[in-house]
């Protein structure tokens, strides 16, 4: 990985320049790449499901009878 937070695309072509490759290429996975991407997409899907879950959690309790007030 590039040092950079948001690196560069010559960033990126330095770094990967500077990887061991076998007979000239480099070595990759078995598994399609985009596994990966769909890994974020989980994981943000996952965080968006925990905020309702606890803002369900901290909202106000709901009375099933109005006519009943809680006292303050």
């Amino acid at each position: 990985m590039p040092p950079d937070e948001w690196p560069s695309l010559q960033n990126w072509v330095a770094t990967l320049s500077k990887v061991p490759n076998l007979d000239g290429r480099w070595p990759t996975c078995s598994h399609p790449w985009r596994q990966h991407w769909g890994q974020w997409a989980r994981m943000e899907e996952r965080e968006l499901q925990i905020e309702e879950h606890l803002d369900a959690m901290l909202a106000p309790p709901v009375l099933s009878n109005p006519s009943k007030q809680i006292p303050e």
